[in-house]
């Protein structure tokens, strides 16, 4: 084998391996951005439901939304409100 040739190889090796990591930052990137939108529209229906329909007990926010409870305090805690003494305060 040539240097001429060995060097071609390596360099197409280096294109797919580059090509390769491209689909999955670009795959990841999308996956981000689809958390972030479902994310946003959890906290928004949270945020209707507290300020518009007055519910107030985690568990009929987290039938309503199908979350657990965990994920339900964190929403909380991104749009402002706190959960004390079983209820959700601001």
């Amino acid at each position: 084998m040539k240097l001429e040739d060995y060097l071609d190889d390596s360099e197409n090796s280096y294109r797919q391996t580059a090509k390769q990591r491209g689909q999955y930052k670009q795959a990841f990137d999308k996956r981000t951005v689809q958390q972030r939108q479902m994310r946003y529209q959890r906290n928004s229906k949270i945020r209707k439901l507290i300020k518009e329909d007055n519910v107030l007990e985690l568990d009929l926010i987290a039938k309503h939304c199908n979350v657990s409870l965990s994920t339900i305090k964190r929403s909380l805690s991104e749009i402002g409100f706190h959960y004390r003494n079983g209820e959700v305060v601001k």
